[in-house]
């Protein structure tokens, strides 16, 4: 499968959450199950939130990266390419990412798979109401 981007987007793969991140894929989910319909929704290889306002993803890839993930590859301390995430703006890849390939415009899939259908917020009812913390 494959996953709709919009605005800007961070994608993570499930199977780093469920390795890395504090309290796997099963913790992840339930800590951000108030955000699927929203701005996030997933399928079996991808996570995805998108924002409007990208000024918010440096404080969220700090946060996925305090809970274990690997966000970026780093040389001489400057970041060169995206490890357990990637941020997409405006449909393009802000670092370079090996893991994900584009199944159209507006969506992509982790490489070595098939893209078939594309997943998007409205596969998932919203599990929340608009008071809901953010992340």
């Amino acid at each position: 499968m494959a996953i709709e981007i919009q605005c800007v987007s961070l994608v993570l793969r499930r199977d780093a959450i469920d390795s890395r991140y504090a309290g796997g894929w099963v913790a992840f989910l339930d800590e951000h199950r108030h955000l699927l319909g929203l701005g996030a929704w997933y399928d079996e290889h991808l996570f995805c939130l998108s924002v409007m306002d990208g000024s918010v993803m440096p404080a969220i890839v700090r946060r996925f990266g305090q809970k274990g993930l690997t966000m970026m590859v780093r040389t001489d301390g400057r970041a060169v390419a995206w490890a357990d995430g990637c941020i997409l703006d405006g449909r393009r890849l802000t670092l370079p990412c090996e893991w994900v390939e584009f199944a159209r415009r507006n969506a992509v899939f982790l490489r070595g798979h098939e893209p078939g259908e594309i997943i998007t917020r409205r596969h998932f009812p919203v599990a929340c109401d608009l008071d809901d913390p953010p992340l």
